[in-house]
């Protein structure tokens, strides 16, 4: 009710103002990927928290937040009933005896599956069709030649307003597909002219211009049906046996350089032998020297000993001459 200066003016409804408990909640619902526990909020509170969020936010709450009732089971069974169609005879209680998250998930993995299940069939009709296309395709070469059919004079005249046949396309003019020789004869060229030496080869483009040097030959030419012969019995028994590719080339180089490898790490192991009997022999004339110089310390040792005996044994043998002499006396 609303009062002006004359008294009643009339009967309006008022706005109910939000509590501060609830501006709260607005902040927080806004800011809720940013919460992680839910410690110290009474349960009512938080489960109007929960109300808004989403599958992936509420699962992250409920692990981080064990010991709280958010009302787990009646918001799995929303989850469910909202992404997969379930039908109503078994919305009491979930569908195979179990909580609705098991129940979520498993759904979540029977649609990713059969999501798969479509895309490997889509494949399939896509090879398919573009085999068909690829064998429906048509190749056009300029190499192509074909026979020219033979048409009635009637026809002929009538399409082109006389008997006389149209010449035939040259090709080979237009294209310059191969050289002529001296003799008329044409011959195919090699694949790329190993006569135009440019200033830079690597070494794998100069071993193959070589080969094909090798394997050029001037007979092997295309002749014309008319000027051809068969080969004689001397042409066939004198025939030359097939040259080496460039690749057997290249092998047997691989081959001559593991050999070459092969006798260096021989020399290697020989050089080494040589050097610890170098050793061993220094070695064992140290040791012989040291035990000559020991062995003929002892010898002069013993040999002054036997000289310091001889002196006193003369000594002695001097004392008993005397007393000898004197007794005969």
């Amino acid at each position: 009710m609303t009062y002006d200066r004359y008294g009643l003016s009339g009967i309006h409804k008022f706005r109910t103002f939000p509590t501060l408990t609830d501006l709260c909640l607005k902040i927080v619902k806004r800011n809720i990927h940013l919460i992680e526990d839910l410690g110290g909020i009474e349960e009512p509170i938080a489960k109007r928290i929960v109300e808004d969020t989403t599958v992936e936010q509420f699962e992250r709450l409920e692990d981080r937040n064990p010991g709280f009732d958010l009302d787990n089971e009646k918001r799995w069974k929303d989850f469910t009933l909202e992404k997969f169609p379930i039908p109503p005879s078994k919305t009491k209680t979930p569908p195979n005896k179990s909580t609705w998250k098991k129940q979520y998930k498993y759904e979540e993995r029977k649609a990713a599956k059969r999501i798969r299940n479509i895309q490997k069939k889509l494949k399939m009709v896509d090879k398919k069709a573009e085999k068909e296309r690829k064998r429906k395709e048509i190749k056009m070469t300029a190499h192509c030649y074909t026979k020219r059919k033979r048409i009635n004079s009637q026809r002929q005249a009538a399409r082109t307003g006389t008997t006389q046949k149209r010449k035939p396309f040259n090709w080979e003019g237009k294209i310059g597909l191969a050289k002529t020789s001296v003799s008329g004869r044409r011959r195919v060229p090699l694949r790329g002219n190993w006569r135009l030496k440019p200033s830079k080869f690597s070494k794998l483009e100069k071993l193959k211009m070589n080969v094909r040097k090798q394997n050029y030959n001037p007979r092997n030419r295309i002749v014309s049906r008319t000027t051809r012969k068969p080969p004689t019995t001397t042409q066939r028994r004198n025939k030359e046996p097939p040259k080496q590719n460039y690749h057997q080339k290249i092998l047997e180089q691989e081959k001559r350089f593991k050999l070459i490898e092969e006798k260096r790490k021989r020399a290697a192991k020989i050089l080494k032998q040589e050097r610890r009997k170098r050793a061993s022999s220094v070695s064992n004339s140290i040791t012989n020297s040291i035990i000559n110089s020991v062995y003929n310390q002892n010898k002069k040792k013993s040999a002054k000993k036997k000289r310091r005996m001889t002196e006193e044994q003369k000594r002695q043998l001097a004392i008993l001459n005397k007393l000898s002499f004197k007794k005969k006396n």
